[in-house]
């Protein structure tokens, strides 16, 4: 049982090129999953465009400091449509994990029996 623990600990303590980029996937992660939970209050901050007002400027600009991705020839921002578009799809994942738990440990468990 001390040798199973040891194993365990060591992935904690000693860095390796697997820990790190797992860490580094999970930043990632993390960060884009606040940004889209966040976006209607910086929306209203005033920080991101709404994904559903044209903007005022010239349409199919390239990407400025303004604009991350740019706006597209209908004149949205690309940005602010992509974190509202990734809300959506955080709100699919989980609802796709859920069912997939909800059926799958049942019939697992009836298997196994």
């Amino acid at each position: 049982m001390a040798a199973h623990q040891a194993r365990w600990l060591q992935f904690f303590q000693r860095p390796s090129l697997s820990r790190q980029l797992m860490l580094v996937g999970l930043a990632i992660t993390g960060g884009w999953g606040a940004i889209a939970l966040l976006a209607p209050l910086f929306v209203q901050w005033g920080l991101l465009a709404s994904p559903q007002e044209f903007l005022p400027n010239p349409l199919h600009q390239p990407p400025s400091a303004a604009h991350w991705f740019g706006t597209s020839r209908q004149g949205y921002d690309i940005f602010a449509r992509t974190v509202f578009g990734s809300r959506a799809a955080f709100q699919v994942v989980i609802l796709a994990t859920s069912l997939s738990l909800s059926i799958g440990v049942p019939l697992g468990l009836i298997s196994g029996y």
